[in-house]
């Protein structure tokens, strides 16, 4: 009876080396396999985190969800600078599909590690500072334990566990994203160049009865704060829809008055007229090509107005 007691802890013993060593081993195998991504085109979202988290040194950034992806023209942001600065910008879309302002936030500190990008646009919305971000986390939970700014992220948010010490568990749910990343065909923003219009659709303001988060408070002051400690030149973008925004929002008003108090610019396009044409919507929240290529020109046109007499891009 004895024997059998040891034999059973010997091969409890034995399978939990090998969990660890598989642990250990999917940890070491996935930080490298990340590092050979970044090098590649950024092919789909799970490549596009992982580059947005921990290579992209572009000039001008660009934060935000999927009005993020869809609205903003990066060729239209280079051509705009080039004539205006003429100075050669390099421009990358961090957006990622379904985040919200934690994501923003963390998304440049782990920007501000590696360069000082001259201009941030960070898109956003009227309940941006609303809206429960527990929809975040599952492309980020791979980087707890790679990551200090994400693993920050997480710990604020209480998204870390005794599971997430896992490097196996941390990759469970973005695995099979990141491995496919390594065989997709193309780069392309394939939501930026759709030409699908919307069928004709009634415009209304949606009414929105969300309190504000004291996390988002706390994360939007101290992303507009790391944006002036850096000298980044912010811009708090709110983009077209044909959801006309509530202004009256607790969460609208807090964006625009604090950053008049900051002076940063706050640069609002949810409720212009010139943009509530189906013929520049996919849907009623994100445009087409035609509807961000419009977009995007008025966009550096009002930048370039803003600034164009007060700073020059560094």
């Amino acid at each position: 009876m004895k024997n059998g007691y040891i034999k059973v802890l010997v091969n409890v013993a034995i399978l939990l080396a090998i969990l660890v060593a598989m642990d250990v081993t999917m940890g070491w195998a996935g930080e490298k396999y990340m590092r050979w991504l970044n090098k590649k085109p950024r092919n789909g979202d799970a490549a596009l985190v992982n580059y947005s988290l921990n290579a992209a040194v572009p000039d001008v950034a660009i934060l935000g969800s999927s009005t993020a992806i869809c609205h903003y023209d990066p060729d239209i942001i280079h051509d705009s600078l080039w004539a205006w600065q003429k100075k050669d910008y390099s421009v990358f879309n961090m957006g990622i599909s379904n985040q919200r302002l934690t994501y923003d936030y963390y998304g440049l500190k782990c920007l501000l590690d590696r360069t000082t990008p001259s201009i941030v646009i960070a898109d956003v919305w009227a309940t941006y500072i609303g809206n429960d971000p527990s929809l975040s986390f599952y492309a980020f939970m791979p980087y707890a334990n790679i990551n200090p700014n994400i693993k920050e992220m997480l710990k604020s948010h209480n998204q870390l566990t005794f599971m997430t010490k896992s490097n196996l568990y941390c990759f469970n749910t973005e695995i099979i994203k990141l491995a496919l990343s390594a065989f997709k065909s193309s780069g392309e923003n394939v939501y930026l160049k759709s030409k699908v219009e919307i069928k004709e659709v009634i415009k209304q303001t949606e009414k929105d009865t969300t309190s504000l988060l004291p996390l988002s408070i706390e994360e939007f002051d101290a992303m507009i704060a790391l944006a002036k400690d850096r000298d980044v030149k912010l811009f708090v973008v709110m983009s077209p829809t044909l959801r006309s925004s509530d202004t009256t929002s607790l969460s609208y008003r807090y964006i625009k008055e604090k950053c008049a108090t900051e002076n940063v610019p706050f640069l609002d396009y949810s409720n212009d007229e010139k943009y509530y044409q189906t013929h520049y919507f996919r849907d009623r929240t994100h445009m087409n090509y035609y509807g961000a290529e419009l977009f995007t020109k008025d966009l550096m046109k009002d930048i370039k107005k803003h600034y164009a007499m007060r700073i020059k891009l560094g």
